[in-house]
């Protein structure tokens, strides 16, 4: 049970990991770390994609976007002129959090960057700073608690093949009761009069019951 625990958990984390563009190994360690800020990977992936909708946003020419990332100093795209990837952009965000000082201020610009719920549920866990989170991340590593993207990308082959198999033998019942149907329609009549006639032998001679 535990074996088959951890495949489906590297199963789960190969559909997050195509859905936040992160990687297996990258999501798996920050779990790790979000836990011990009473933070959740879901909040993690729903900060990450507010964030690259906001970068998204600024790059396309939305001054507010834009003058936040400025404001903070933070950088959105790399030296060949691409988009950075939203997993480091936060790291960089992160390290901008943890100069601040707690209050509605810092509150308010982790809400606008990353969304009204991921934002102040992720607060406590980004104001620690990049070096803060990379403690935890690599003690995950130290610990085996990162799952490799080929160990999540197998997981989900296995659970498929186990999909699969399922509705292999669910294909091979219905295939019997399409066969034993026809004879079964024939039998209800004298089946329906073998129930009436045991029910009435019952009811009139109650020691046999």
């Amino acid at each position: 049970d535990r074996i088959k625990e951890q495949i489906d958990y590297a199963d789960s984390l190969a559909d997050v990991a195509a859905r936040s563009l992160q990687s297996a190994e990258a999501l798996s360690a920050m779990e790790y770390a979000l836990h011990f800020q009473d933070a959740t990977l879901e909040d993690y992936t729903q900060g990450l994609q507010k964030l690259s909708q906001n970068i998204a946003a600024a790059s396309e020419g939305s001054k507010e976007q834009a003058l936040v990332f400025e404001s903070l100093g933070i950088q959105l795209r790399d030296q060949d002129k691409m988009l950075r990837n939203s997993g480091d952009v936060m790291m960089d965000f992160a390290n901008k959090l943890a100069n601040m000082s707690d209050g509605a201020t810092k509150t308010q610009l982790a809400m606008d960057v990353l969304g009204k719920s991921a934002g102040p549920a992720l607060l406590p866990f980004l104001s620690q700073g990049q070096e803060g989170i990379e403690e935890f991340t690599k003690e995950a590593e130290r610990m085996g608690l990162v799952i490799s993207t080929d160990f999540s990308n197998k997981a989900g082959e296995f659970n498929d093949t186990l999909d699969k198999i399922g509705f292999a033998a669910t294909g091979a019942w219905r295939v019997i009761a399409a066969d034993l149907t026809p004879a079964l329609f024939y039998l209800r009549f004298p089946l329906a009069w073998i129930f009436t006639e045991f029910t009435l032998l019952l009811l009139f001679n109650p020691a046999l019951s």
